[in-house]
């Protein structure tokens, strides 16, 4: 009888998010999936630039979040963690990509790869890198690794202007800089020192119970990228 707010993956399967969906459903429930990036400000900051037009069309995005795996970790387990990197870092430069085209990808090709033969990725990958294809002909590129420390970042390509942020996907330390055709410079750095991501999180869930309105992060965003992510996974086992 309680409303929800999962952590993102939301399932190990997309049939798991869908079931998770259809029960909130008819226990006329709230679901919302914990996607804190999509409230934070230096990253609504760069979504507000690309949705102004200063970027002109978008072109290209490239993205990457990953870091050295230690072993025996239960991340390494492919029935407790649905996958590897891609599950579990991966996803936000996954739904990144997502909200920073306000678009639905159309296509997608990928590869993985295991490099250190030491027994740690005998169950997922080690590495695995994909693109991307959207309506408007926007491309992006993705890599996401458990084999070295790679900070979360993303890079967007306008006809106009590129964004960059640096440490974007984590809890504190967001950095922005941007050029723009005949703008100054932009070079803005998050200000918190106690993030409030979580916070936000919850108090977004109350409004929508108090309110009855749906999350912006309904079950539904989460089910996008396990499907993405299922297409991107047989992808990878096309390409062997």
């Amino acid at each position: 009888g309680k409303h929800v707010l999962c952590e993102k993956p939301m399932a190990t399967s997309a049939a798991d998010a869908q079931a998770m969906i259809d029960a909130c459903r008819a226990a006329r429930r709230k679901l919302m999936i914990a996607y804190r990036c999509q409230f934070e400000p230096i990253n609504l900051r760069a979504v507000g630039l690309i949705r102004s037009g200063k970027l002109g069309k978008v072109e290209a995005i490239s993205s990457g979040f990953g870091f050295n795996i230690g072993a025996g970790e239960w991340r390494l387990n492919r029935k407790l963690a649905g996958g590897g990197p891609l599950m579990d870092v991966g996803i936000y430069s996954l739904n990144a990509c997502r909200y920073l085209t306000g678009e639905e990808p159309v296509g997608v090709q990928a590869y993985s790869s295991v490099i250190d033969q030491d027994g740690r990725f005998r169950e997922v990958e080690e590495n695995l890198s994909w693109s991307m294809k959207f309506p408007s002909g926007a491309v992006a590129s993705c890599n996401t690794t458990y084999g070295a420390n790679m900070t979360g970042f993303f890079r967007v390509f306008g006809s106009r202007g590129v964004i960059h942020v640096e440490n974007a996907f984590g809890y504190d330390g967001q950095h922005l800089t941007a050029a723009v055709e005949g703008e100054a410079p932009i070079n803005e750095a998050s200000t918190e020192r106690d993030p409030a991501q979580f916070p936000r999180l919850a108090d977004h869930l109350a409004e929508c119970v108090f309110d009855n309105k749906e999350p912006k992060c309904a079950g539904e965003e989460g089910l996008r990228d396990m499907k993405l992510m299922a297409a991107i996974y047989k992808s990878c086992q096309a390409a062997g």
